[in-house]
């Protein structure tokens, strides 16, 4: 293949292309910069690095990040809500994407909380984000809990309500992050609130399943016409 523009009935000169090794033909590339010189052979590197300039090999060293995707959050009656989800045996790309994905919607949504079978997906991870904390777990468990906390709780997946919840005040939990390795989170107040309403989740039940009769579900808008918080305001946890 030439390089080249055509110019007038014959073709230009086809610039010499060069194997080179990548260290070499960026020092190649700097030198001509340097010095004002033409411009240095196009090089054709080995498999597995491209060079040409000091600035193409520069950029390609930054790694570009696939865009991520909100997520549509299925809602009340989906049967999969009630599904339970599978143990993660795989810590790859897939669950990977899959964690990135749960913050990404949750963030959007916006909550502090979301299950992977929230998003359709049966499988035992989930993430939990408060005060600017973003747990990622994966086989999530719960391996003590300590006191109770009765407060309002609402979900993603039934949105428009919130009701009054006894959670336990502080739990502590034992999971898995994106690569397998064990780690350990203890939390109270909020943060224990959303641990085991998303573990919840993974267990196929809603926060709905701790009240006697759904009558006791208070609609946010009347709610905040109650308490007068203003639009916007956040009234209860959301995950």
């Amino acid at each position: 293949m030439s390089v080249g523009a055509p110019v007038g009935p014959s073709l230009a000169r086809p610039r010499e292309i060069v194997v080179v090794a990548p260290a070499e033909a960026a020092e190649a590339a700097e030198a001509s910069e340097a010095t004002g010189g033409p411009p240095a052979p196009a090089t054709l590197v080995r498999p597995g690095a491209w060079t040409g300039t000091r600035d193409a090999a520069l950029s390609r060293s930054r790694p570009i990040l696939p865009p991520m995707t909100v997520l549509p959050i299925i809602t009340l009656g989906d049967p999969r809500l009630r599904l339970r989800g599978e143990p993660v045996d795989s810590f790859g790309k897939f669950l990977h994407g899959l964690l990135d994905e749960l913050a990404e919607t949750m963030r959007a949504a916006p909550g502090v909380g979301l299950a992977a079978p929230q998003v359709g997906v049966p499988l035992q991870a989930c993430v939990v984000e408060v005060e600017s904390q973003l747990h990622e777990l994966v086989n999530p468990r719960i391996v003590r809990a300590s006191g109770d906390d009765h407060d309002l709780e609402g979900c993603l997946s039934l949105p428009g309500y919130v009701a009054y919840v006894t959670r336990r005040e502080k739990v502590w939990v034992v999971a898995q992050n994106r690569h397998g390795r064990k780690i350990k989170v203890s939390g109270a107040g909020l943060l224990a609130r959303a641990l085991q309403h998303e573990l919840d989740h993974l267990a196929g039940k809603l926060y709905i399943d701790y009240l006697d009769s759904l009558d006791e579900l208070i609609p946010v808008a009347q709610l905040r016409e109650e308490t007068g918080a203003a639009e916007g305001e956040e009234l209860a946890p959301l995950a």
